[in-house]
């Protein structure tokens, strides 16, 4: 990773995502904010766990 803070990781295979696997950020119906990226693992689009 290149300095960017976690977001979390993959429910998938656990490999930590950063800011640079983001595709999409959104506002869920509760205010908070909603991230999904690609996993460089798994090729997956994936909701970051944390």
């Amino acid at each position: 990773m290149t300095g960017d803070p976690p977001l979390g990781s993959c429910p998938k295979c656990g490999e930590g995502l950063s800011g640079a696997h983001v595709l999409v950020e959104y506002e869920k119906e509760d205010g908070t904010t909603g991230i999904w990226a690609e996993c460089p693992i798994c090729d997956e689009v994936v909701s970051p766990q944390e």
